[in-house]
């Protein structure tokens, strides 16, 4: 059985790398057949997604309008 762990994010590029981080950290380290890492990033592409899936964590982008 797998725990789906689900991190919502602000943005993908580089200025959100502090909590993006702690996420990445998250998800190298969690045994993957107990947890499977989600991350949201609510404000567009960058960087900081490609290390999240490298990673092992699964990655969506939406581009939310406030």
């Amino acid at each position: 059985m797998h725990h789906r762990i689900l991190h919502i994010l602000g943005t993908a590029r580089s200025e959100g790398a502090g909590i993006a981080g702690i996420v990445e950290a998250l998800a190298s380290k969690l045994d993957r057949n107990r947890y499977a890492l989600e991350a949201c990033f609510l404000a567009g592409d960058g960087p900081l997604a490609a290390e999240l899936v490298r990673a092992g964590a699964r990655v969506s982008i939406l581009n939310w309008k406030h």
